[in-house]
């Protein structure tokens, strides 16, 4: 967090035009089964 806030003092006093914004995968917080005879979980699934 000290390191998002560090850019983000910094973008306010050197960049103030610029813009900061990050985002997080969903799979860093949310878990489904795997169930791997299941063929809409496979990967070659047509969709």
């Amino acid at each position: 967090m000290r390191v998002l806030y560090a850019i983000d003092e910094w973008i306010k006093d050197m960049r103030s035009d610029w813009r900061f914004a990050f985002e997080v995968a969903m799979g860093g917080f949310i878990k489904t089964p795997y169930a791997p005879d299941d063929p809409r979980q496979r990967a070659d699934a047509v969709r």
